[in-house]
C-alpha cells in the first residue's frame, strides 16, 4: 500500500524516470500499460502530438517534462581565465621579480632618482598583465569554439508524427508524447517504448557495457534507451523521457568531457619542451656570465659595495628569466588551435562538419581513400530505368501496362517491404523541381515506380503496415529483406535483394496475367543476360518476388528468455528456409547518374599523389563502369576485386593486390575492414574511408579518417571524424586540401618562431658574454615574445588553402618517421637567424663607430638595435608564409585579412614603443635615417629569403609510398592479429 501510495505521490515526469531506470514489464503494469501512459501524457500512436498543442509551441509539455537539451557544461569566467593564464610559471616568476625590482627600484633608485626608480618594475609588470591578457581572450575564443562545435555535434534530424503527419525536426526538439520512427543505423535520442517493432535490435553498450545486440519485443521488452543504437529492424516509438531526465541526461549531466590534444599538439608541445631546454640552458649561461662580470666589477671598482648594487643582481635574473620565456614556444599549442578552430569553421563552407581535430589535420596527410559509391561518387538520387514484369520488358522507369494481378503484387510489394524511413517528398505546387528522398535512396526509387504505376505508395504503406506479421531486415551479408503480410486470408511474403542472390532463390515466375509458371532454363538464361546487360551499362539490379503461405507462425522466432539467446546460425538457416522456392515478379536495374564534378575532383586527387579506392555492393560490371566513367578504374580490369574473392586470399596475396587496387565491388562491411587494415597495418598507409552505413562503422574506426555521409546512419556518423554534409566527393577534396593546409600553416608558424628563438638567443649570449650589455631588454624581448607568440599565431595559422596544395604528394603526418621539420625549413630559418645575428652583432659592435649620432651602449644605440631586430621578424613573417620552397611569398597575401592586419598593428605599436614608450620600454625616439636603417635591415630578409628557396635541396622522406623491404611494422602501427585472423579466413587456416 506503501508503494502505491509513493508512486501517486510522484510527477508524472518523475514516474516515467524510474520506470527506465528499472524497465521491467511489471514496471509498467503498475502505471497502467502503454495505452494508459499515452493517455495521460495526452499523445495518440497515430496522430501524435496535436495541431492545437503545437499552436503554442508546446509550452505546458516543456514545462511538465522538459526539453531534449542537456545541460551544458560551466563556462569559464574572465577573471578565472586570466588566473590560469597567469599560472604559467615563467609570468608568475616574472611577477615576483618585477614587484621586488619595484620595491628595490624605490628604496635605492640608481643614481638616486626616485622618480624613475619604479619604471622598470612597473613596465615588466604591465608586459605581464597585456601577455596575461592576450592569453584569456584567446582560451575564451578557444572555448567558445568548442562550446559551437559540440552544439553543431549533438544536432540531427528525427522522423516524428505531429498532427497526423510526418515532419523532420532537430532530436533537441524532441518532446514526451513525439511518436518517434527508428530504424537500422539510427541511434536513440531520448528513452521511449516501442509501438510497432520489425525485428528491431539494439546495441546498448553505451549505457550496460555489453558489447551485443539486445532483441526487442513488444511483450518482453520494448524499452529503448536514449543513446543506443538500433542495429537491425525499424519501428515505432512513443517519447517518454528526455534531456536531463532521461537515462543518459542524468549521466550525463554529471559529466565533464575534456578535449584531448591532436597528435599534432602532441608532437609540437614535446619541440616547445625540447626549445625550451635550449633556452633555459642559454639564460643560466647568461646569468652566470653576467654574474662574473658583476663581481668582477665589485673588485675593480673603487667605490666598494653599496645596496643599490643588488638591483643589478635583480635585473641579470630578470634577463634570465625572460630569454627562457621567449625561447619557450608556449605558441605552438595556440598556433594548432587557431588553425584547428579557424578551419573547421571554414571546412563547413565545404560541407565539411569536423566532429573531432584530429580527423581535420590528419585529413590532408591521406595517401589512400577509400570510397563508397552510392551517393558519394554518384548522385544517390536513384530512379527505375528498365527492367522486366511478369514477362514484359520496359525502357522508360516503369511498364506502360500490366494487369490488376501483377500490379497488385508488384506494388504491395514495393510499398510494405521497405523501412518507414525512406519516403519522399513531392512538392506539388512545382512540377519541375526534383523529388527529396529522405532514408534509402534505393528503396525511394522504388516508391516512386509505385507511384508511375498509379499507385500512390503512402496511402498503400499505411493500409499495409498495420498487418504485416515479420520482417526479415535488409543487411549487407545477407543482401536482400524480405516482409510477411496478411492479406485475403493467407500470408504473403514480399523478398527483394541483389539481383543474382534472390534469382537463384526463384522456382517459380509470375506471368503477365497473375498466375505462375515454373521458371524454365530460358527464361533464366535470358533474365542473367539482362541482369548483365544491366550492369554493364552502370544500373544496379535487383530482383523483386513474393511467397505464399496457407499458415506462418509469427512466434517461432520470439526470442524467449528462459530459453537462453537463440543460436544466430540456427535463426538464419530459418530466414533462409523462408526466402526459398520464391516466385519472380520483376527484376529492376535502378539508374544512380554520376555527380558531374566526380570526374575532375578525381583526377585532382590523383594529381595530389592520393590513390582512390571505390568499394561498393554492387555487381563487379556495375562497379567497374561506373569506376571508369569516374576515373577512378583505368583500363586494366585486373585492378578490380570482388569482396568474395578478396576475403579469402592471404595476407601476402591481399598486399600484392592492394598495390594497385581501384574498385572492390560485392563487398562486405569485413571486407572494408579487412581492407583497410592492411593498408594502414601493413602497407604503412595513411587511409581516409567513406561510409553511410552502421555496418560502415567498423571500417570507419578501423581507418585514420572515417569520413561519414550527411545522410547516412548516426552510428556511421559516432564513428567518423569528420561528417561530408553533402555526400559529394568534391568535398572530400576540399578536406585533403584543408587539412593539407593545416599543416603547412603549423610548419610556417614553426619557420618563424623558430628564427626569432634562435637569434634573440644568441645575441643575448653574446652581448653577456662580450661585455656589450644586453641590448634587448626584458621588456622588449616580451614584446618581441608577444609578436612571435600570440599575433604570430594568428597571422599565420589562418591562411587559406590554394590549388598548389593539392598538385604535391602527401605527406604522411601520421608516421612517427615523418618530421616536423622539412630540410628546406631547416635551411629557411637557419639562413634567416644567421642573418639576424650577424646584422645584430654588426650594429652592436660597428654601429656606433659607421652611423651618426649613435653614442655606444646608450639608449639610442640599443633601440636601433631594438628596432631593426622588430623589423627583421616583421619581414620575415612574410616569408614564412611559404614552407616548399614558393618563389612568390606575396601569392594570396591580400585574401589574408587577418594577416595584414596583424603586421599593420605590429608596425603601427613598434613606432609608438619607439618613439614614445622611452622610459617603459628603455627607447628613444628615431630620426628619419635611423628608422631608414633599421627598416632596411629587415627588408633584407626578403631577397635573402628568395636566394634560400633558390638552393637545391635533397627531397625529404614523406613517408607516403609502399612500404619497402627496410621497413618494418614496429615502425608503424602494430596490426592487430586477432582481428586479422577473424577477418581473414585464409590466414586463420594458415594459422590453425
Amino acid at each position: 500500500m506503501e508503494d502505491v501510495v509513493a508512486v501517486e505521490e510522484l510527477s508524472m515526469r518523475d514516474r516515467l524516470c524510474n520506470l527506465f531506470k528499472n524497465r521491467g514489464m511489471d514496471e509498467l503494469e503498475k502505471l497502467g500499460g502503454i495505452e494508459q501512459i499515452m493517455r495521460d501524457i495526452r499523445t495518440d500512436p497515430d496522430q501524435g502530438l496535436s495541431a492545437e498543442e503545437a499552436a503554442t509551441r508546446f509550452a505546458e509539455r516543456k514545462a511538465q517534462f522538459g526539453t531534449n537539451v542537456h545541460k551544458e557544461r560551466e563556462r569559464k569566467g574572465i577573471l578565472r581565465l586570466l588566473y590560469e593564464a597567469w599560472k604559467d610559471e615563467m609570468l608568475m616568476l616574472l611577477t615576483v621579480l618585477a614587484i621586488i625590482a619595484l620595491v628595490l627600484g624605490v628604496a635605492f633608485p640608481e643614481g638616486g632618482d626616485r622618480t624613475t626608480g619604479w619604471v622598470d618594475g612597473f613596465g615588466i609588470l604591465m608586459a605581464v598583465v597585456i601577455v596575461t591578457v592576450v592569453t584569456a581572450v584567446q582560451e575564451w575564443n578557444q572555448d567558445r569554439e568548442f562550446r559551437r562545435l559540440y552544439q553543431a555535434n549533438a544536432i540531427e534530424m528525427v522522423d516524428v508524427v505531429r498532427g497526423g503527419e510526418a515532419h523532420a525536426i532537430p532530436n533537441t526538439e524532441l518532446l514526451v508524447g513525439d511518436i518517434l520512427r527508428i530504424n537500422s543505423g539510427a541511434q536513440i535520442q531520448a528513452d521511449g517504448i516501442l509501438l510497432l517493432c520489425d525485428s528491431v535490435e539494439t546495441e546498448e553498450s553505451a549505457m550496460t557495457g555489453e558489447d551485443r545486440a539486445v532483441k526487442k519485443s513488444l511483450t518482453r521488452d520494448p524499452f529503448l534507451i536514449a543513446s543506443t543504437t538500433v542495429q537491425n529492424g525499424s519501428g515505432v516509438m512513443v517519447v517518454l523521457a528526455v534531456g536531463e531526465y532521461s537515462q543518459w541526461g542524468s549521466i550525463m549531466d554529471k559529466v565533464q568531457e575534456d578535449t584531448e590534444d591532436t597528435p599534432l599538439q602532441k608532437k609540437l608541445h614535446q619541440l616547445a619542451i625540447n626549445i625550451g631546454y635550449i633556452g633555459m640552458a642559454v639564460a643560466t649561461l647568461v646569468f652566470i656570465v653576467l654574474m662574473f662580470y658583476w663581481v668582477l666589477d665589485i673588485i675593480i671598482d673603487g667605490d666598494g659595495w653599496y645596496w643599490a648594487r643588488l638591483i643589478h643582481i635583480l635585473e641579470y635574473f630578470i634577463i634570465a628569466v625572460t630569454i627562457v620565456a621567449v625561447a619557450v614556444p608556449e605558441g605552438l599549442p595556440l598556433a594548432v588551435m587557431i588553425a584547428l578552430s579557424y578551419s573547421v569553421r571554414q571546412m563547413m563552407k565545404d560541407n565539411n562538419f569536423v566532429r573531432h581535430l584530429q580527423g581535420c589535420e590528419t585529413m590532408g596527410g591521406a595517401t589512400v581513400i577509400c570510397s563508397d559509391k552510392t551517393g558519394t561518387l554518384t548522385e544517390g538520387r536513384m530512379t527505375v530505368a528498365r527492367g522486366w514484369v511478369a514477362g514484359s520488358r520496359f525502357d522508360d522507369g516503369a511498364p506502360e501496362s500490366i494487369s490488376e494481378p501483377v500490379k497488385r503484387n508488384l506494388c504491395d510489394g514495393l510499398c510494405v517491404n521497405t523501412v518507414l524511413t525512406s519516403y519522399v517528398e513531392v512538392d506539388e505546387s512545382a512540377p519541375d523541381a526534383k523529388p527529396i528522398y529522405h532514408g534509402s535512396a534505393t528503396e525511394c526509387a522504388l516508391l516512386l515506380m509505385s507511384n508511375k504505376l498509379g499507385e500512390e505508395y503512402m496511402g498503400l504503406r499505411e493500409e499495409l503496415v498495420s498487418k504485416t506479421k515479420k520482417t526479415i531486415p535488409f543487411n549487407s551479408t545477407r543482401k536482400r529483406m524480405s516482409t510477411v503480410i496478411e492479406r485475403d486470408g493467407r500470408f504473403t511474403m514480399f523478398t527483394k535483394g541483389a539481383s543474382e542472390l534472390v534469382l537463384e532463390r526463384c522456382t517459380l515466375a509470375m506471368n503477365p496475367d497473375g498466375s505462375t509458371s515454373p521458371l524454365s532454363d530460358a527464361l533464366r538464361q535470358e533474365l542473367d543476360q539482362l541482369i548483365l546487360d544491366m550492369a554493364n551499362q552502370g544500373y544496379r539490379t535487383l530482383s523483386l518476388a513474393t511467397r505464399d503461405f496457407e499458415v506462418f507462425d509469427t512466434e517461432e522466432d520470439e526470442y524467449h528468455p528462459a530459453e537462453g539467446e537463440p543460436d544466430a546460425q540456427d535463426l538464419a538457416d530459418r530466414e533462409g528456409a523462408l526466402e526459398q522456392k520464391l516466385t519472380l515478379v520483376a527484376v529492376v536495374g535502378i539508374e544512380d547518374r554520376l555527380r558531374a564534378e566526380v570526374p575532375e575532383a578525381v583526377k585532382t586527387v590523383h594529381g595530389a599523389g592520393v590513390r582512390v579506392i571505390m568499394i561498393t555492393g554492387d555487381k563487379l560490371e556495375t562497379a567497374r563502369k561506373i569506376a571508369r566513367d569516374c576515373n577512378v578504374l583505368d583500363e586494366n580490369d585486373s585492378n578490380s576485386v570482388e569482396g568474395p574473392v578478396f576475403r579469402k586470399m592471404t595476407l601476402e596475396q591481399q598486399m600484392e593486390l592492394l598495390r594497385t587496387l581501384q574498385v572492390m565491388a560485392r563487398s562486405s562491411p569485413d571486407d572494408k575492414s579487412q581492407l583497410v587494415h592492411v593498408l594502414k597495418g601493413h602497407m604503412f598507409q595513411l587511409v581516409a574511408v567513406t561510409g553511410d552505413g552502421t555496418n560502415d562503422a567498423k571500417a570507419l574506426k578501423e581507418a585514420h579518417i572515417g569520413l561519414a555521409m550527411g545522410s547516412g546512419t548516426r552510428v556511421a556518423k559516432v564513428a567518423s571524424e569528420i561528417v561530408i554534409q553533402d555526400d559529394s566527393f568534391k568535398s572530400v577534396v576540399a578536406a585533403v586540401k584543408w587539412g593539407r593546409c593545416i599543416f603547412d600553416n603549423i610548419r610556417k608558424f614553426l619557420q618563424f618562431q623558430l628564427c626569432v628563438n634562435i637569434a634573440a638567443l644568441c645575441v643575448a649570449f653574446i652581448g653577456a658574454v662580450t661585455r656589450a650589455g644586453t641590448p634587448l631588454k626584458a621588456i622588449q624581448l616580451l614584446w618581441v615574445n608577444l609578436i612571435m607568440d600570440s599575433m604570430g599565431a594568428l597571422a599565420l595559422a589562418t591562411e587559406k588553402p590554394t590549388d598548389s596544395l593539392l598538385q604535391r604528394p602527401p605527406i604522411n603526418i601520421r608516421h612517427p618517421k615523418t618530421r616536423l621539420l622539412s630540410n628546406r625549413m631547416w635551411v629557411n630559418f637557419m639562413g634567416q637567424s644567421l642573418y639576424q645575428v650577424g646584422i645584430l652583432c654588426l650594429l652592436l659592435f660597428w654601429a656606433p663607430f659607421v652611423l651618426p649620432d649613435i653614442p655606444p651602449r646608450t639608449d639610442a644605440h640599443y633601440t636601433m638595435i631594438f628596432n631593426a631586430f622588430v623589423f627583421c621578424q616583421i619581414f620575415n613573417e612574410v616569408n614564412a608564409r611559404k614552407v616548399n620552397g614558393e618563389l612568390n611569398i606575396f601569392e594570396g597575401i591580400w585574401t589574408n585579412y587577418m594577416f595584414i592586419a596583424i603586421i599593420v598593428i605590429t608596425v603601427v605599436l613598434q613606432f609608438l614603443i619607439v618613439q614614445f614608450g622611452g622610459i617603459i620600454f628603455k627607447t628613444t625616439g628615431l630620426n628619419a635615417w635611423q628608422w631608414a636603417v633599421t627598416v632596411a635591415i629587415g627588408a633584407i630578409s626578403w631577397p635573402l629569403g628568395l636566394a634560400l628557396r633558390c638552393l637545391p635541396i635533397p627531397p625529404d622522406d614523406n613517408h607516403n609510398g609502399l612500404p619497402t623491404p627496410g621497413d618494418s611494422v614496429q615502425d608503424w602501427e602494430k596490426p592487430c592479429e586477432n582481428c586479422m585472423l577473424e577477418n581473414n579466413p585464409a590466414a586463420k587456416k594458415n594459422s590453425s
